[in-house]
């Protein structure tokens, strides 16, 4: 299957004074039918600013289907995972879906605090993709 090309990319580099190296870095390339937003370093409470922001713009501007790739996240705390409760939440209300792509660290974190049971999560990017393609064109978004 051939993966879709970005219709649009918005590249932000944040920075964070407890990140090694002092940024957190944010990706987020606009497909046809999802956007995929893509977080490298670590998401701690200082970077969930960053990340929160990125999403609540998403949404307003009526992204509501999101793969969420953290599988280049070297650590998240406990916050981090609420805030991503939490815009679940909102975009589940607005009828929009986010599948998180997770391994490692977040990985562990997800499934030790029941989360992987609520999220939709995969191993890669592309199997995310191709989920998500598969449900929006079931219901004809």
């Amino acid at each position: 299957m051939n993966e879709t090309k970005p219709v649009r990319v918005l590249d932000l580099e944040r920075t964070s004074p407890d990140f090694e190296g002092g940024t957190m870095r944010i990706r987020t390339d606009i497909h046809e039918y999802m956007v995929l937003v893509s977080v490298w370093g670590e998401l701690g409470d200082e970077n969930l600013v960053s990340l929160a922001n990125t999403l609540d713009v998403l949404r307003r501007r009526g992204y509501g289907n999101l793969v969420l790739n953290l599988s280049p996240v070297s650590a998240m705390s406990a916050a981090g995972l609420k805030a991503l409760v939490d815009h679940w939440g909102k975009l589940r209300f607005e009828d929009g879906d986010m599948t998180i792509v997770a391994v490692g660290p977040v990985q562990h974190l997800f499934h030790a605090m029941g989360v992987d049971q609520l999220f939709e999560t995969c191993g890669t990017v592309i199997e995310a993709m191709t989920k998500l393609r598969l449900l929006t064109a079931a219901v004809g978004n």
